[in-house]
């Protein structure tokens, strides 16, 4: 009996050490920038904000598996995405001496972006789902104003990390310094959220890409330095 409870003790300690999924909640950032690229490239090449409604429908037409394969990705992107942000709250939420002020922000804003983006996905899957020609225009405009105001809640992200990097140095400089690009690229895009003009789409681009790049070397510099890890 000694020896059954010898050897069923360590393996318990070790499913549940608490460093090594904090670790493994680290690199769930490559995972989320994977899913996210895969999430892209599988919804197909998407005519502009201001296009005319047979574009439009043409589109959802032409890439209705496409898109429905990037609404699951983009289901699973979320999760992975929610296991990273417990990882980064652990690193971030204890670097300021009055208290998690700007690690707070962060989080809500990445929180607040992965549901906003949640119904922007949700519009442009339904007209895959269930094809309708009569809504096609609807559904187009509210996902691009939706996406608009993810890009505002990046932008809060990108602020508070950029700010946070640049003060504690927990992740490399020049991180710090892709963040604050990353806030004005999303800044911009965000004033999509009152227009139609396709000029927006570019900063939406841009904004999402620098996005990824952050997460994906924050998530790889903070594992390597084992950030977050007690002792």
């Amino acid at each position: 009996m000694a020896d059954v409870q010898g050897t069923g003790e360590a393996p318990a300690s070790d499913m549940w050490d608490d460093d090594k999924w904090h670790r493994y909640g680290l690199l769930a950032g490559v995972v989320f920038v994977a899913l996210q690229v895969a999430s892209f490239v599988a919804a197909g090449f998407a005519p502009a904000r201001d296009a005319n409604v047979i574009e439009i429908v043409d589109y959802f037409h032409d890439n209705e598996t496409g898109i429905q394969v990037a609404s699951i990705l983009t289901t699973f992107a979320l999760i992975v995405g929610l296991w990273w942000l417990g990882s980064l709250w652990r690193v971030i939420g204890r670097l300021e001496p009055n208290g998690p002020r700007l690690a707070f922000i962060a989080v809500a804003g990445f929180i607040t972006a992965g549901a906003t983006v949640g119904v922007a996905q949700s519009m442009f899957a339904a007209m895959a789902i269930r094809p309708n020609a009569a809504f096609a225009e609807f559904s187009w405009t509210v996902g691009y104003v939706m996406v608009s105001f993810t890009l505002a809640a990046v932008a809060v992200f990108a602020l508070a990390v950029g700010a946070l990097a640049l003060w504690t140095k927990f992740v490399p400089t020049w991180l710090g310094y892709l963040a604050f690009v990353t806030f004005i690229l999303c800044l911009v895009a965000a004033v999509g959220a009152g227009t139609a003009k396709s000029f927006v789409t570019i900063f939406e681009i841009a904004g999402f890409v620098s996005l990824l790049v952050w997460v994906l070397f924050a998530s790889l510099s903070m594992y390597r330095s084992n950030a977050g890890v007690r002792g």
